[in-house]
């Protein structure tokens, strides 16, 4: 991991610096402060959550699973085998 920090640095500023160069300032932050606040909202959700299911265990909770098939017609060395299965499994 420490022999990648390099590479992944680089291309962090170098993406910065072609968003900057392509797009107005204003713009460029407005995608920076969206990307921050659904990460800071994403940690403390993480964060609080287990906390929050110990205290308050009375609720309900409602699950909702979808599986969901995908057919392709690539090749199997690209797509790998048809269909694709996808699952969303969400736990409110």
């Amino acid at each position: 991991e420490a022999m990648q920090f390099p590479i992944i640095g680089s291309l962090s500023l170098f993406s910065l610096y072609c968003a900057f160069k392509f797009f107005d300032k204003e713009t460029v932050n407005l995608i920076l402060s969206a990307y921050f606040a659904l990460m800071g909202c994403g940690a403390v959700t993480a964060t609080v959550s287990p906390v929050l299911s110990s205290v308050v265990t009375s609720l309900d909770r409602v699950r909702f699973t979808k599986e969901i098939k995908i057919p392709h017609k690539l090749p199997a060395f690209i797509g790998g085998e048809s269909p694709w299965d996808v699952g969303i499994d969400v736990t409110l």
